[in-house]
């Protein structure tokens, strides 16, 4: 009969043993794995590893490579991640999660779905999206590519006539002259091109002007049953520019992604570099820049901090309640 190996053994052993993790490109995930003092693994047929913070290319090959993931072993992403992180697919995703919480007579809860604006995919779904754009003339639009990122082939609209503009420049053949004649939102789409339209939220909360969204990171462990770890810490991405309905040909105005944010950061260092602080812009006489400016040309607010200027502004019950909806908990 074999003898049990003491608690305080166990942990002895797992505490020696060597965490292994895989990484093949450049990266601050590798950065922080390496500032953990954990062993790297290089090649690529070693299997030994922990964790593989693999690229989503790589990700099939992970889960369905010849060998399986062992007990110990984690991957970065999850299977058929494409269903959140594809625009199109999280706004079907919504709509169908919706429908299913109402069947159920979970009312309350399908109403968190209505933080979703007014959407359609083009192009399938043009002709809603033209009924509902004449029951509300004057609306603000805003375009999204599918599969985009970092701020990438987003615009907004106000004229319907914009947007068939400027899908005739996806589908227009050149030297056939029955694609002009063809609406443009009915014409054969580009391969792959697929698009969310969204109704614009025009009076957005601002952050001292300026439109943010929040970077909220949760780590997934379970999906049967569903465990989610919330991530303490996080930050706000403000728009470098005060938000205005008149200038909506401007992404700095209307978008918060950092890589618009760090072109205008850029700017800001012309700027600076120029000696732009003539006129009380920004610097005093020692050549200090004000918090404003850099605030003014892109930046990043923690979240602590977000939750504390919140707090001043609408008192503490309000914001729990805010967070309590961000966490999914009554």
């Amino acid at each position: 009969m074999s003898k049990r190996i003491p608690k305080k053994i166990k942990k002895k052993c797992y505490e020696s043993r060597s965490i292994k993790y895989r990484c093949d490109y450049s990266s601050t995930p590798l950065k922080v794995l390496q500032a953990r003092g954990w062993a790297r693994v290089t090649d690529a047929r070693d299997t030994s590893w922990d964790l593989w913070w693999c690229d989503t290319s790589e990700l099939r090959c992970a889960l369905d490579g010849s060998t399986k993931l062992r007990p110990n072993q984690r991957v970065a992403h999850y299977r058929n991640h494409s269903e959140l992180t594809r625009k199109n697919y999280l706004y079907r995703n919504l709509r169908r999660y919706k429908r299913m919480l109402v069947k159920a007579g979970k009312r309350r809860e399908a109403e968190f779905c209505d933080a979703m604006p007014t959407s359609f995919e083009l192009p399938s779904e043009y002709l809603l999206l033209v009924e509902e754009y004449r029951r509300r003339p004057g609306s603000t639009w805003i375009v999204k590519p599918a599969a985009g990122s970092q701020g990438r082939g987003i615009f907004l609209f106000r004229r319907l006539k914009e947007l068939g503009e400027w899908r005739s420049t996806l589908t227009k053949c050149p030297g056939d002259p029955s694609s002009l004649e063809m609406d443009p939102m009915l014409a054969p789409p580009a391969p792959l091109d697929s698009y969310v339209v969204q109704r614009y939220i025009d009076d957005p909360y601002l952050l001292e002007g300026r439109k943010f969204d929040l970077r909220i990171y949760v780590l997934v462990t379970s999906f049967q049953p569903l465990k989610v770890w919330l991530a303490r810490e996080g930050f706000a991405r403000l728009s470098s520019e005060q938000f205005s309905l008149e200038r909506i040909d401007d992404n700095r105005v209307h978008l918060t992604n950092m890589s618009i944010q760090l072109k205008a950061r850029k700017q800001f260092e012309q700027f600076r570099l120029a000696g732009g602080g003539v006129g009380g812009l920004g610097f005093d006489p020692r050549g200090e820049i004000d918090e404003e400016l850099r605030i003014r040309f892109g930046g990043k607010l923690a979240l602590s901090s977000l939750w504390e200027y919140l707090t001043d502004r609408h008192g503490l019950e309000i914001v729990d309640q805010l967070l309590h909806n961000i966490a999914g908990s009554s």
